[in-house]
């Protein structure tokens, strides 16, 4: 029984070599190499199937290329392994969100903001865009109205495009409904299209 005292050993420098592939997966993936990048996420994946970086660097390429399914399976297992963490959540709506799944993204982007996810802005202004999208622009305006304007350029242009849009909506809504209830006239209809046209220009 003299190759006992090898399985520590052994342990420790698969450990070790997984270490090393995942900081070079990491690597590859702040370079933008993303090809690379999942390459080596998945060599860790195969011999440490509970690496979640791993499984985090590998299911955001997958959404980035459209693979969709390879990216649920990924977020699915980094929620299985930490069920706390707040970013999990946050990439699953985000998944689910370029699906235009928007009923699955909200449930996922209210369990970040439930775990106290550390970038709320940006979560704020994601789900509020499900919202809107789902059809619901006054809960994607109460959303909004928690979170300041993004510093970051890009994400505050996608603030107040969602702002906009939702408060369009709104409007749209609000002159529609004194007519809905009315017969299908073209001078009633005219009139609400005039009226939705003032409260939009």
């Amino acid at each position: 029984m003299r190759w006992m005292p090898l399985i520590p050993w052994l342990l420790f420098c698969a450990l070790a070599q997984s270490s090393t592939l995942l900081e070079r997966a990491d690597e590859a993936f702040r370079q933008g190499d993303l090809d690379r990048a999942a390459t080596l996420a998945q060599q860790v994946l195969a011999g440490n199937p509970g690496a979640v970086h791993a499984h985090m660097i590998a299911g955001v390429v997958a959404a980035q290329n459209g693979r969709w399914e390879v990216s649920d399976r990924h977020f699915a297992a980094v929620v299985k392994l930490e069920p706390s963490n707040p970013h999990r959540y946050f990439y699953l709506g985000q998944a689910k969100l370029y699906q235009k799944k928007w009923q699955a993204a909200i449930a996922y982007f209210l369990k970040a903001l439930e775990r106290q996810d550390p970038d709320r802005a940006r979560l704020m202004v994601e789900m509020a865009l499900a919202q809107n999208e789902a059809g619901h622009p006054r809960q994607a305006l109460d959303t909004l109205s928690k979170a300041a304007a993004p510093a970051d350029p890009r994400l505050a242009a996608q603030y107040y495009a969602v702002t906009s849009s939702s408060e369009r909506t709104c409007l749209r809504s609000r002159w529609l409904r004194p007519f809905a209830h009315r017969e299908n006239s073209p001078i009633m209809w005219k009139s609400c299209i005039y009226s939705c046209w003032r409260a939009i220009t």
